[in-house]
C-alpha cells in the first residue's frame, strides 16, 4: 500500500513537472503586467520620501530617512530585475513553444538528404536532434524563472539584515536614553557598540558565504564548523534564507558555479546597460546648459496641470517651487512653495520670532519670509504676505504668497528663490547616544523663468 502511494505521488509530481510551463506562463505574463504597472509609482515614492522627510526629528526620522528609503529601493531594484529576466524567461519560452510547435510538424527533424549538403556539413546535421534541443531550452526557461525569484529573496534578505542592524543601532540608542534618564547614568559608547558591530560583521560574514557559494562551509575542522553553524543557523533566521535554502543548494550543486556567475553578472551588466544608456541624443542640453534654468514644465501649474492630464502619470508628485504660468498677464504673480522638513531646526532653533513659549502660525510665517530671499530680475522685492497652503491638485502642503508685478515692463524676467544665509538649514539626527549620526547644511535656491504680457 505504501508502495502504490509512493508511486502515485511520484507519477504526480512527473505530471506537475511536465506541466509547469503552463502555470509558469501564466504566472510570469501575470507578474509582469502588474510590474510594468507599479515602476512609475515608485519614483513617486522615492520624491515622497526626499522632499518628505528629513534627519532631525528624533527616532521616527531616523526609520523615515534610512529604512523607508531601503524597503523602497530594495522593492525597485527587485521589480527592476523581475522586469528584465521574466522578460528574457517570457522570449525564450515563446521560442521554445516554436520548437515543440515544429517537432510536432516535422517529427523525424532534418531532412539530410534533401539539403544535399557536403560531407563536413552532412555530419554535422546529423548530431541535430530536435527533442534534446526542446529539452535544453526548457530546462533553461525553468532556471531563469527560479533563478530570477532567489535573486529577489536574496536581496530581500539583505535588506533584513541592514534593517535589523539600523533597529539594533536604535534599541541601543533608547536604552542608552533609559539609563541616562532613569539611573542618572551615561553608559560609555564602548559597551553597546561590540554588541551591534559584532553583528554587523557576522552578518557580512554570512552572505559573503552566501554569495561566493559556501566556501566557509568546505572547512572540514570540526570546532570551526560546529561555531559556525550557529552563526549560520542565526542569520538564516533572521535573514529569511531558511526558507529559500533549498533552491540554492539545488542550484549550486547541479549547475556549475561559472554559468550561475555568468547569468548574475550577465543581468547586472543588462541593468546597468539599460539605466545607464542614452536613447537620444542630446548631447547639448546634456553638456552646456544649466538645467536650473530651464523652462520646466514642473515650474508652471498650468504646464503640470496639462502634463497630467497628456500623460499616463497618475500620481501628482511635485515638489518644485512654481508660479501659475510661463506667460503671465495679470499684474501679479502667485507664488507656491512647498513644505520643506530640513526648515524645521531652522526654524524652530534660529528665526528670532520663535522665542516665544508659544508658537503661533504668524510667527511661523514670518519666519519663512526671512528664511527665503525673493529676487525679481536680481532685486529683492521686499517683504511679502505669507498663507499657509494645500495644494488643489497636488497632493502637497506649503506656504503661498502674491508677488505685485504692475510696476514691471513687459518681456523675460527672472524670479530667484534662495535661502537666507544667516540660516544654517542644519540638517542631523538628534539621538541621545549617537550611535547613529549624520548632519547636513541644506542649500536652497530656484530659478524660475517667466514672460510678462499684461492684458489690456
Amino acid at each position: 500500500m505504501n508502495n502504490r502511494n509512493k508511486d502515485d505521488k511520484s507519477s504526480w509530481l512527473d505530471r506537475v513537472r511536465t506541466n509547469s510551463w503552463e502555470s509558469e506562463i501564466l504566472i510570469v505574463g501575470f507578474v509582469l503586467i502588474i510590474l510594468l504597472q507599479t515602476i512609475g509609482y515608485f519614483e513617486v515614492l522615492k520624491n515622497n520620501q526626499a522632499y518628505l522627510n528629513s534627519y532631525w526629528g528624533g527616532m521616527e526620522s531616523v526609520v523615515n530617512s534610512i529604512l523607508v528609503p531601503l524597503i523602497i529601493n530594495v522593492l525597485f531594484i527587485s521589480n527592476f530585475v523581475l522586469v528584465i529576466s521574466l522578460s528574457i524567461y517570457l522570449i525564450m519560452r515563446g521560442f521554445w513553444v516554436a520548437v515543440i510547435g515544429l517537432s510536432s510538424v516535422f517529427p523525424k527533424g532534418i531532412n539530410v538528404k534533401k539539403l544535399n549538403y557536403s560531407k563536413y556539413y552532412t555530419s554535422k546535421l546529423y548530431k541535430y536532434d530536435i527533442d534534446h534541443y526542446s529539452i535544453i531550452i526548457d530546462k533553461i526557461c525553468s532556471s531563469i524563472f527560479s533563478i530570477s525569484f532567489l535573486i529577489i529573496m536574496f536581496i530581500i534578505s539583505l535588506s533584513f539584515f541592514f534593517s535589523t542592524f539600523i533597529l539594533l543601532l536604535l534599541g541601543s540608542d533608547y536604552i542608552f536614553v533609559i539609563l541616562n534618564s532613569s539611573l542618572n547614568y551615561k553608559p560609555p559608547g564602548w559597551l553597546l557598540s561590540p554588541f551591534v558591530l559584532m553583528y554587523f560583521f557576522l552578518g557580512i560574514i554570512h552572505f559573503m558565504d552566501f554569495i561566493l557559494l559556501g566556501p566557509l562551509k568546505r572547512i572540514k575542522w570540526n570546532w570551526f564548523t560546529r561555531y559556525y553553524s550557529i552563526i549560520v543557523k542565526f542569520f538564516s533566521i533572521i535573514t529569511l534564507t531558511r526558507f529559500y535554502e533549498i533552491l540554492f543548494y539545488t542550484f549550486i550543486s547541479r549547475l556549475k558555479k561559472r554559468y550561475i556567475f555568468l547569468f548574475i553578472i550577465s543581468l547586472v551588466i543588462l541593468i546597468n546597460f539599460w539605466g545607464n544608456w542614452f536613447f537620444y541624443n542630446d548631447y547639448l542640453f546634456a553638456k552646456y546648459v544649466d538645467t536650473k534654468k530651464l523652462f520646466s514644465f514642473y515650474k508652471y501649474e498650468d504646464k503640470y496641470e496639462k502634463h497630467l492630464q497628456l500623460s499616463d502619470d497618475k500620481y501628482a508628485s511635485n515638489y518644485k517651487m512654481m508660479i501659475q504660468s510661463g506667460v503671465i498677464t495679470d499684474s501679479f504673480l502667485e507664488l507656491h512653495i512647498p513644505y520643506n522638513p530640513t526648515l524645521n531646526y531652522s526654524i524652530i532653533n534660529e528665526c528670532d520670532e520663535m522665542k516665544g513659549e508659544k508658537i503661533s502660525n504668524d510667527q511661523i510665517l514670518k519666519c519663512i519670509d526671512d528664511i527665503y530671499i525673493i529676487l525679481l530680475d536680481g532685486i529683492n522685492v521686499g517683504e511679502l504676505e505669507w498663507v499657509f497652503e494645500s495644494h488643489s491638485y497636488i497632493e502637497r502642503t506649503g506656504f503661498f504668497t502674491v508677488i505685485d508685478l504692475s510696476d514691471q515692463n513687459k518681456g523675460r524676467h527672472n524670479l530667484i528663490i534662495h535661502s537666507n544665509p544667516k540660516y544654517s538649514l542644519k540638517d542631523e539626527f538628534d539621538t541621545e547616544s549617537g550611535a547613529i549620526s549624520a548632519s547636513f547644511n541644506a542649500t536652497i535656491r530656484e530659478e524660475i523663468p517667466f514672460y510678462y504680457y499684461p492684458s489690456p
